[in-house]
């Protein structure tokens, strides 16, 4: 079943504008919930919904998108990683270089040196 059976149609677009929302404004904190109530949807459904059509939980897909946005940084070498750690929402720079590791599977220094500055 494909969430046009399972879901209203509210629901369909309600996710589709949570994504275009994540895609302009990827270093925006937005939870899920939030995105539910500003959505007038069930937060279950809208969760259900976009993992079927996006393949990845909500959370997923802003941690992925935060983490697009600090490679772009890392590549202008304006900031300091510290700088777009905190940009990126973490509360330290050891965090963000484990959670850019986990998506990207090498160390923002290593990814900025192989594709950027170093």
């Amino acid at each position: 079943m494909n969430c046009e059976e399972r879901f209203s149609i509210y629901v369909l677009k309600a996710t589709v504008e949570i994504k275009e929302y994540i895609d302009r404004h990827p270093l925006a904190w937005i939870t899920v919930n939030e995105h539910a109530v500003r959505q007038r949807v069930n937060r279950k459904d809208l969760q259900k919904c976009f993992k079927q059509q996006y393949g990845k939980k909500i959370s997923e897909y802003q941690k992925l998108k935060r983490i697009d946005a600090a490679c772009e940084m890392l590549l202008a070498a304006k900031m300091t990683k510290k700088e777009i750690a905190a940009l990126c929402g973490y509360s330290n720079q050891n965090n963000f270089s484990n959670a850019f590791k986990k998506v990207k599977n090498m160390s923002p220094q290593a990814w900025q040196k192989k594709y950027g500055t170093s």
